[in-house]
């Protein structure tokens, strides 16, 4: 029992008492007496056993195998094998030596930087390189529980943004770092970048976040002449190294860098979003025709007489679901009719394949990238008016608490009595008769049945109200757009009744259907929102107190029901309140991002026990996928177990794209709408506008203006003292506390520049941040008028760099020379040809007052001499 392959066990208290009774039972072979004997030993001499000092752990081969086997995917330093394992300090050389000879006979592999991994294991994680413009990368794993890693610069030197690595993740007091262990793939996206040429050489140079050396290009340089300083798009033929530089293929001229199509179609290229479709997907969609065919009406229930009504946006062009309520004692049937793409998209067809591969669609202000044909988005699957459609129908009996009394699910057909918009509802229930509906066939039944879905709806809200589910009313700007595409004015969407109300029936036949899958056994792909990151919520709730200090915050509540109780919480901040879209998104950025999966999770946000996407096929891939398996499984008398054992695997890696393909689709939405606010703000330098303190970071403030954008402060524009960031407060403050910028805080701000393509506003504050002196900004607070702006304080801010700087030097000079630095003496004694010593010049030469001269040094000499001596 000495060996500790023998003895499993990790823990080192369980591991000492292993030892110090073995030593025993070596003295006294009696097993009851050694254990008496060693509770009565112990106390005094057991110490020593269990430390390993009176019998040290005899290393050989086995017991060094057992150890890496005991971790087969991990690789070790010698440092880190020996205190895992508890080897003692003094065996790390015959550790040392164990382990290579274990490498020379192949058992073992040594990896760079002196690490050593089981023979045949790989060691590390898979995943994804992110450059950072900064210089310094992101890896990120392809497992979910691997936390992302900061990778270095020096590592990133021929790593291109996006190429598929093996690193290990470690932890360090800063964070976790990965280090990069081979290059598994090299990025497959296109590179975009600016034309230029040398010697008759193309090439191009790309985003530093992408990669930051010059890519060669093989076209030649003839054809493309006078696309020399443009943005163009490439494609990597083969990958950058330690001996040459990136190849690649030009493919397409982009145009001018800073106009605002150019812009787009360069984020869209460098996201891989696609924006022509195949031809074999688009011959595909000429076989269906403009309208069903009575054959595909055929065993579907006939709706075409019920007065359902879509309503949508002004500009939406898709409209793929059609509703209706009617009141049926003191319940309120209601049919919400989806568009049933799934008739003509089949499993694994063309059309298919290429709706998997977007798997969503892309919206931005003025344009869309849809995830299937416009034939069918905007034609045969779309719900127009007075035209025949085919349909998958959720029936709903919903009792006047919003709760399912039955529900039924059914293909049809229907006809869409009328294309309504939200501001034609939200005036009608303002107003009934101040606007007339254009609706041509049986007015009376569309206008109760809207009356109906809006008591249905408010119906539905209170229940899901009463359960926990959270309503966070954040700003959305809405660009108003010239006919070039182009934003003239933004405002702030505010959700009225109307977008409330097909939100809400949205939402009740997406649980309807979850329900019933869930009721039935069968696999579905659910949409689920795990709880909150505690960290994240700890500092919304520091910030409630902040701007709150009267409020009670008891936490008894959270654990028991997290979603009722940040409700309860959130409906203390008064509706009036300034800060109340600051508090709702920072309580937004605290929780987890929702997304697919194959298995039921529930639904935070709602507070549902199960919860998919069902209402919106033409835009979204998992909602097509559960169209398609609810129509089998209702065709069907009972599911298979093939199909349930199937469909769990499919749904599973299907959960994974999808999730991955709608957060790049949403970033790249997210950064064509402050691509869109850039270029509407560029032509507003030198404006004044009162905004609020959106977000804090160590480099400044992003501030939110009266008009939904967001622009960036600089952190040496708050203050002229230095700032330091505060994570726990989420503020900056000085050094002696006093809070300069936190969350929440008013400010009055100048557009100061404006840079379309990198998508930067930035701002000036006019006054400190907090306050509203109606002072001016505190670079213009000088006693000479003449000495103000960016560009003086630019310079003062260097001045005092290098002030800094030549006292930082004194300050090592002096150090050198009172430790007796070798560098330093052997200066000091060769002198300068000005006669002082080097080190002293150095500083003079710096503007320091040169306090070293040669007769400390030489004094400090002799000393040294007469101690040798």
């Amino acid at each position: 029992m000495l060996s500790f392959s023998e003895n499993e066990t990790f823990d080192g208290k369980d591991r000492s008492l292993t030892y110090g009774c073995s030593a025993l039972h070596l003295l006294n072979p009696n097993p009851q007496e050694s254990a008496h004997a060693g509770s009565f030993f112990m106390p005094k001499i057991g110490v020593c056993i269990a430390i390993g000092l009176a019998w040290p752990m005899v290393i050989n081969e086995e017991k060094i195998l057992a150890a890496f086997q005991k971790y087969p995917e991990r690789s070790f330093k010698l440092v880190e094998f020996t205190r895992i394992f508890d080897f003692g300090a003094h065996q790390r050389a015959e550790v040392r030596h164990t382990i290579r000879l274990l490498v020379q006979k192949g058992l073992v592999k040594a990896l760079p930087k002196r690490r050593f991994i089981l023979a045949g294991q790989k060691s590390g994680v898979f995943g994804v390189v992110r450059r950072h413009e900064r210089g310094f990368g992101w890896f990120i794993a392809d497992d979910d529980l691997c936390p992302d890693a900061f990778v270095p610069p020096r590592a990133l030197k021929y790593l291109m943004s996006g190429d598929r690595v093996r690193a290990e993740v470690r932890k360090d007091k800063k964070g976790h770092i990965a280090e990069i262990l081979e290059v598994v793939e090299r990025r497959k996206e296109a590179i975009v970048g600016m034309l230029h040429s040398d010697h008759n050489v193309l090439f191009i140079e790309p985003s530093v976040d992408v990669f930051p050396d010059i890519v060669v290009l093989t076209n030649p340089i003839e054809k493309y002449e006078e696309a020399l300083g443009q943005l163009v798009e490439a494609r990597v033929i083969d990958p950058p190294s330690y001996n040459s530089s990136a190849r690649a293929e030009l493919t397409k001229v982009i145009g001018e860098e800073g106009a605002l199509d150019v812009e787009i179609n360069k984020v869209l290229i460098e996201h891989k979003i696609p924006e022509r479709f195949p031809d074999e997907v688009l011959k595909a969609c000429q076989v269906f025709g403009e309208n069903p065919k009575e054959s595909d009406c055929a065993g579907r229930r006939d709706l075409r007489d019920l007065p359902l009504v879509t309503i949508d946006g002004v500009t939406a062009k898709d409209f793929d679901d059609a509703v209706y309520a009617k009141r049926e004692g003191s319940n309120f049937r209601v049919w919400v009719a989806i568009a049933d793409v799934s008739h003509y998209v089949r499993a694994e067809s063309p059309l298919d394949l290429e709706a998997r591969e977007r798997s969503t669609s892309l919206y931005y202000p003025g344009s869309v990238v849809p995830m299937l044909p416009e034939q069918l988005s905007n034609g045969l699957c779309s719900l127009n008016p007075d035209v025949d459609r085919l349909c998958m129908v959720a029936e709903m009996l919903v009792d006047p608490r919003g709760r399912f009394v039955e529900t039924d699910f059914y293909p049809a057909v229907m006809k869409s009595f009328a294309r309504l918009t939200y501001s034609d509802v939200q005036t009608w229930f303002e107003d009934s008769n101040a606007i007339e509906l254009n609706i041509c066939r049986e007015r009376n039944r569309v206008f109760q049945g809207l009356n109906d879905l809006r008591k249905v709806a408010s119906a539905l809200r209170s229940m899901r109200g009463e359960r926990g589910a959270l309503d966070f009313e954040l700003p959305e700007n809405v660009f108003e757009l010239n006919p070039y595409k182009e934003p003239v004015d933004v405002k702030v969407l505010i959700r009225a009744d109307a977008h409330k109300m097909i939100e809400d029936l949205m939402i009740a036949a997406n649980e309807a259907v979850a329900e019933h899958l869930e009721s039935k056994g069968l696999p579905a792909l659910f949409r689920v929102h795990e709880l909150p990151d505690e960290d994240k919520l700890d500092k919304a709730l520091s910030m409630l107190k902040r701007v709150m200090p009267g409020t009670a915050f008891k936490r008894d509540g959270l654990k028991a029901h997290p979603a009722k109780w940040l409700q309860q919480l959130l409906r203390k901040i008064p509706d009036d309140a300034d800060y109340k879209d600051v508090i709702n998104s920072l309580v937004l950025r605290a929780m987890m991002q929702a997304r697919y999966a194959n298995e039921n999770l529930g639904h935070f946000g709602l507070a549902s026990g199960a919860y998919l996407h069902f209402t919106s096929p033409i835009r979204r891939y998992p909602d097509l996928i559960v169209h398609r398996w609810l129509k089998r499984f209702l065709s069907e008398s009972r599911s298979t177990s093939f199909w349930v054992e199937h469909l769990e695997q499919h749904f599973e890696e299907l959960s994974t794209h999808t999730s991955d393909c709608e957060r790049n689709a949403t970033k790249v939405e997210r950064i064509i709408k402050s691509l869109f606010g850039a270029w509407y703000m560029r032509d507003r330098v030198g404006q004044e506008y009162k905004g609020r303190i959106a977000s804090v970071t160590d480099f400044g403030v992003f501030v939110q203006l009266e008009n939904g954008l967001e622009g960036l402060v600089h952190i040496s524009r708050l203050s002229q003292q230095r700032l330091n960031f505060d994570p726990d407060d989420v503020s900056l403050k000085t050094k002696s506390g006093h809070v300069v910028a936190a969350l929440g805080m008013p400010i009055d701000v100048r557009v100061h520049e404006v840079n379309v393509p990198k998508r930067q506003i930035d701002l000036v504050p006019l006054h400190a941040a907090g306050t509203q002196d109606g002072g001016r900004s505190f670079y213009e607070q000088d006693s000479n008028d003449a000495d103000v702006g960016p560009a003086a304080f630019k310079r003062r801010v260097r001045e005092r760099r290098e002030g800094r700087q030549n006292r930082n030097d004194g300050e090592r000079s002096r150090d050198r020379h009172h430790r007796g630095d070798k560098e330093g003496q052997s200066r000091g004694r060769r002198g300068s040809p000005s006669g002082k010593s080097g080190s002293n010049s150095r500083n003079k030469r710096k503007g320091q007052s040169g306090r070293l001269g040669t007769a400390p040094t030489k004094s400090l000499s002799r000393r040294k001499r007469k101690t040798r001596k």
